[in-house]
Protein backbone atom coordinates (compact mmCIF):
# COMPACT_ATOMS: atom_id res chain seq x y z
CA UNK A 1 0.00 0.00 0.00
CA UNK A 2 1.44 3.20 -0.74
CA UNK A 3 1.85 5.95 2.21
CA UNK A 4 2.64 9.89 2.22
CA UNK A 5 6.75 10.43 2.70
CA UNK A 6 7.79 12.87 5.11
CA UNK A 7 8.41 16.14 3.49
CA UNK A 8 7.01 15.10 0.42
CA UNK A 9 3.52 16.76 0.17
CA UNK A 10 0.25 15.94 1.87
CA UNK A 11 -1.72 13.14 -0.23
CA UNK A 12 -4.33 10.32 0.81
CA UNK A 13 -5.05 7.00 -1.12
CA UNK A 14 -9.32 6.72 -1.31
CA UNK A 15 -11.13 3.28 -2.22
CA UNK A 16 -13.65 4.51 -4.64
CA UNK A 17 -14.66 0.77 -5.13
CA UNK A 18 -12.77 -2.89 -5.13
CA UNK A 19 -10.52 -2.10 -7.83
CA UNK A 20 -10.48 1.60 -8.02
CA UNK A 21 -8.43 4.11 -5.93
CA UNK A 22 -7.90 7.53 -6.24
CA UNK A 23 -4.69 10.09 -4.85
CA UNK A 24 -5.74 13.43 -3.20
CA UNK A 25 -3.09 15.09 -3.62
CA UNK A 26 -1.94 19.01 -1.59
CA UNK A 27 0.58 20.34 -3.25
CA UNK A 28 1.18 23.36 -0.82
CA UNK A 29 4.59 24.25 0.68
CA UNK A 30 4.68 23.99 4.07
CA UNK A 31 7.48 24.93 7.14
CA UNK A 32 7.98 25.47 10.78
CA UNK A 33 8.56 29.28 11.77
CA UNK A 34 8.54 30.85 15.49
CA UNK A 35 6.14 33.31 16.02
CA UNK A 36 7.77 37.00 17.07
CA UNK A 37 7.34 38.50 20.80
CA UNK A 38 4.71 40.92 18.62
CA UNK A 39 2.78 37.94 17.35
CA UNK A 40 3.59 38.23 13.77
CA UNK A 41 5.31 35.43 11.67
CA UNK A 42 7.99 36.43 8.86
CA UNK A 43 7.52 35.06 5.26
CA UNK A 44 9.31 35.85 2.00
CA UNK A 45 10.01 39.28 3.51
CA UNK A 46 6.48 40.25 4.86
CA UNK A 47 5.69 40.10 7.87
CA UNK A 48 1.86 38.65 9.07
CA UNK A 49 0.11 39.07 12.18
CA UNK A 50 -1.08 35.79 14.62
CA UNK A 51 -3.25 35.86 17.46
CA UNK A 52 -1.50 37.37 20.10
CA UNK A 53 -1.31 34.21 22.56
CA UNK A 54 0.46 32.22 19.73
CA UNK A 55 3.54 35.43 20.71
CA UNK A 56 7.20 33.25 21.03
CA UNK A 57 5.42 29.82 20.54
CA UNK A 58 6.05 27.62 16.96
CA UNK A 59 3.28 27.34 14.46
CA UNK A 60 3.64 26.14 10.80
CA UNK A 61 3.07 28.47 7.62
CA UNK A 62 1.59 26.74 4.57
CA UNK A 63 1.62 28.66 1.45
CA UNK A 64 -1.57 27.45 -1.59
CA UNK A 65 -0.25 27.85 -5.42
CA UNK A 66 -3.20 30.32 -4.98
CA UNK A 67 -1.03 32.62 -2.98
CA UNK A 68 -3.04 31.95 0.19
CA UNK A 69 -1.15 31.90 3.38
CA UNK A 70 -2.34 30.16 6.90
CA UNK A 71 -0.97 30.11 9.90
CA UNK A 72 -1.43 26.61 12.24
CA UNK A 73 -1.10 26.13 15.63
CA UNK A 74 -1.08 22.38 15.63
CA UNK A 75 -4.28 21.33 13.88
CA UNK A 76 -5.96 24.91 14.38
CA UNK A 77 -6.10 27.31 11.80
CA UNK A 78 -5.14 30.69 13.70
CA UNK A 79 -4.37 33.04 10.51
CA UNK A 80 -5.13 33.32 7.03
CA UNK A 81 -3.34 35.81 4.51
CA UNK A 82 -3.66 36.49 1.07
CA UNK A 83 0.22 36.98 0.16
CA UNK A 84 1.49 40.44 -0.58
CA UNK A 85 4.32 41.74 -2.59
CA UNK A 86 7.32 42.38 -0.40
CA UNK A 87 7.04 46.42 -1.18
CA UNK A 88 3.27 46.27 0.61
CA UNK A 89 4.39 45.75 3.69
CA UNK A 90 3.09 43.92 6.99
CA UNK A 91 -0.35 42.68 6.87
CA UNK A 92 -2.64 42.83 10.29
CA UNK A 93 -6.23 41.46 10.23
CA UNK A 94 -7.77 42.68 13.50
CA UNK A 95 -9.87 40.21 14.75
CA UNK A 96 -12.60 41.32 17.23
CA UNK A 97 -14.08 38.86 19.87
CA UNK A 98 -17.75 38.43 20.21
CA UNK A 99 -19.58 41.54 21.68
CA UNK A 100 -17.40 44.41 20.42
Amino acid sequence: MLTPQEGHGHWELTRIRDDLYIIICDFAYREPRLVSWDAYVDVRGNRYSVPAECAGRPVTIRITLEDVLTVHDGERIVAEHRLRPQAAGWATVVVLTEGE
